[in-house]
């Protein structure tokens, strides 16, 4: 066997092995790294809505919040020695109107499997760890919104059983 195919068959032995669990604060700079591809995948299609920040992908107080669970979570692929994958659950309270029903809502507002771990499990898996986040919670429906521009992400939540709600057109000013 070849090193190439050795390596190979390393990372998929992670992938595999790998626990989804609550992210810790000291898995700042990683979650920074796997945000930092969400983010590039982003601005390179929507150069008009988003950009490089000047310092971390995600602040460390902002992280912080999340571990703590301060209105969400962050639940992470971890290989033991590495984060393969984060998925971020945000809980919504739908603003109050007499015409809607009230609902408990958790949002997945990203999720992101590094590139090199791909289609191996660990988004359907960390996508699953949300769900079953929210249903401990009492939440009524998940949702994840998806730009336009990102196909394969769209095709990946239909095939989990996610279904179209909303359609959000814009039309630019400037």
């Amino acid at each position: 066997m070849n090193a190439t195919m050795a390596d190979a068959l390393r990372e998929a032995a992670r992938a595999v092995t790998s626990v989804v669990r609550p992210a810790a604060a000291g898995d700042h700079p990683q979650l920074c790294e796997l945000f930092d591809e969400l983010d590039a995948l982003h601005r390179d299609a929507r150069p008009d809505i988003f950009r490089k920040p000047a310092g971390d992908a995600r602040s460390r107080d902002d992280i912080a919040s999340l571990v703590a669970g301060e209105g969400g979570a962050i639940l992470v692929a971890d290989s033991g020695d590495r984060l393969l994958g984060v998925a971020v659950a945000l809980l919504r309270h739908p603003r109050s109107h007499p015409l809607l029903i009230a609902r408990k809502i958790v949002e997945i507002d990203n999720v992101v499997v590094r590139g090199v771990y791909q289609r191996q499990g660990i988004g359907r898996r960390l996508v699953a760890a949300c769900v079953d986040w929210a249903r401990q919670r009492g939440a009524d429906d998940v949702e994840i919104a998806v730009h336009d521009f990102n196909i394969g992400a769209a095709a990946f939540y239909v095939a989990l059983g996610f279904e179209m709600s909303v359609h959000l057109l814009r039309r630019p000013l400037r």
